[in-house]
């Protein structure tokens, strides 16, 4: 959809050296929520939501430098 539309929507495509961890959790999240982080280490964007009754995924991610 991005390449197809992407002139129509102001998308533009790039890659990027961004490294992130996937994880599972017990801890419930209840919505789907983005968290940004900075310390001395660098920026920090988490995501986490939950995807089973009593499962949650939680992915966090940072550029290559940090």
């Amino acid at each position: 959809m991005r390449r197809a539309h992407g002139e129509a929507f102001g998308t533009t495509i790039r890659n990027l050296t961004n490294k992130f961890g996937w994880f599972g959790t017990t801890q419930r999240f209840e919505t789907l929520t983005q968290t940004f982080v900075e310390n001395e280490a660098g920026t920090f964007n988490a995501h986490h939501y939950r995807h089973a009754p009593a499962m949650s995924t939680f992915v966090v991610e940072c550029d290559a430098a940090t």
